[in-house]
């Protein structure tokens, strides 16, 4: 007792001290308690529920990441394929076009040996009026002889040409 005395405590104190604590205790538990207790277990809800939607949505990152590798990856080997069938389509076009100027380069020739033709024909022809138009007034010099360009053709042209 006397060191209860020494430390400066008295029973009716420390007993009413008891008392203030046990009533304090019930007036927290029956009151502060339950209202904490239920701020504490929605709080630490929401904390799950948060960290449960942050877990969903780094999925849901991941998903659409892996998607975006994917939808790159096929966009990618589509635009390959467009530009390999641009080259295709643009070697058969140069092809047709190169095989098309021949073709027209072959009817170019074609129809100029055709015209050379023609004009060396007409050229023999006014030769041949030319020349007998020359022996007849040869012949005629001559021979004092009237001799028409026609049978100059005719008969000296044809001796001439078979010898």
């Amino acid at each position: 007792m006397e060191l209860i005395r020494n430390l400066g405590l008295s029973w009716p104190t420390l007993i009413s001290q008891l008392i203030n604590f046990g009533i304090l205790y019930f007036l927290l538990k029956k009151f502060a308690l339950p209202g904490l207790l239920s701020a504490i277990t929605k709080r630490q809800q929401e904390i799950e529920q948060g960290l449960s939607k942050a877990k969903q949505a780094d999925e849901s990152l991941a998903r659409a990441q892996v998607q975006e590798e994917e939808i790159l990856g096929r966009a990618r080997q589509e635009a390959q394929n467009i530009i390999a069938s641009a080259r295709q389509t643009g070697q058969e076009q140069e092809q047709q076009i190169v095989a098309s100027a021949k073709s027209q380069a072959q009817k170019i020739i074609a129809d100029g040996e055709k015209q050379v033709a023609i004009t060396k024909s007409k050229m023999m022809l006014e030769v041949k009026g030319e020349l007998a138009q020359i022996i007849a007034t040869g012949v005629e010099a001559m021979v004092d002889k009237q001799v028409s360009p026609q049978e100059v053709t005719t008969q000296y042209l044809q001796a001439g040409i078979k010898e």
